[in-house]
């Protein structure tokens, strides 16, 4: 498989866009919610000269087919299932970040560890609602299930103005304020890719999911890593998901929030690279 890009398709039909980046063992990034392969930039060409990287675009995100069915993490996972057997990968380092952790979550449940040889979990909790008995969800308190329908209407009725907030969030305050327009801009670009009625119905799906119960049963070696100061979810989530699993361990990067691949990316490039490595 050649440097490039390429579109493979999945079992009902729908076209999922990938690129490759060098050879060896093969290592394949999922990005979190509407994230497509631009997010990666800092990590293709880096890891790619150790290893065959691809990062794949998830149904809707970047270049992939627009799909009004599908929009659900379970279905994410049969995606990227059908996108390791298409490209006959085998011995899978995986790396999902956000929404792109929960696809393995359910990848796991899924499909055990088909192909994969193991995970890396970038800062995703396991259950985004939060009651008085789960407090590691969406933001720093309690995101009950009541406000659940408010918050996708809200995304629903000014997408733009809603990610030009949720955008800068992911990151640390001062690197944030450190974004330059051009920044900005590739990053709007980028999310508004996906249809914002498929976005807020794959965002349902995960919103509504706990993957709790699965951890446990991750049978691969797994590295979670986490930003400290992210505030997009408590790195305490992350401390509990290396907690559950059986072979896992965790690394928490003290300089980034919910971004660590993008604010610290020599560090989570030499994390990812000597695990996987291993």
């Amino acid at each position: 498989m050649s440097d490039g890009s390429a579109m493979v398709a999945v079992n009902d039909g729908v076209r999922l866009h990938y690129e490759t980046h060098g050879s060896g063992r093969p290592l394949v990034l999922i990005g979190g919610w509407r994230m497509s392969t631009p997010w990666w930039r800092k990590q293709v060409s880096v890891l790619g000269q150790q290893f065959q990287v691809i990062a794949l675009d998830m149904r809707g995100y970047g270049e992939s087919d627009k799909s009004a069915h599908g929009n659900r993490v379970a279905r994410h996972a049969k995606d990227v299932y059908d996108v390791l057997d298409q490209l006959d990968l085998d011995k899978v380092t995986l790396v999902g970040w956000s929404m792109g952790a929960s696809t393995m979550m359910a990848y796991a449940e899924l499909f055990g560890a088909h192909r994969i040889k193991s995970f890396v979990m970038v800062d995703q909790t396991p259950r985004i609602l939060s009651d008085a008995d789960w407090q590691l969800g969406l933001g720093t308190g309690v995101f009950p299930r009541d406000q659940l329908d408010g918050f996708l209407a809200g995304i629903l009725k000014d997408d733009t103005a809603f990610l030009r907030g949720f955008l800068p969030s992911m990151f640390t305050p001062t690197n944030a304020a450190n974004l330059t327009q051009d920044e900005l801009a590739w990053m709007l670009e980028a999310v508004q890719q996906m249809p914002t009625a498929h976005a807020v119905a794959v965002l349902d799906d995960h919103i509504s999911q706990d993957w709790r119960p699965v951890l446990p049963t991750i049978k691969v070696p797994t590295l979670v890593i986490t930003g400290r100061l992210s505030t997009v979810f408590p790195y305490q989530s992350s401390l509990y998901v290396a907690e559950q699993i059986p072979d896992a361990r965790v690394v928490v990067f003290e300089e980034s929030a919910h971004l660590p691949f993008y604010e610290e990316p020599e560090r989570f490039n030499s994390e990812v690279a000597a695990f996987a490595a291993e």
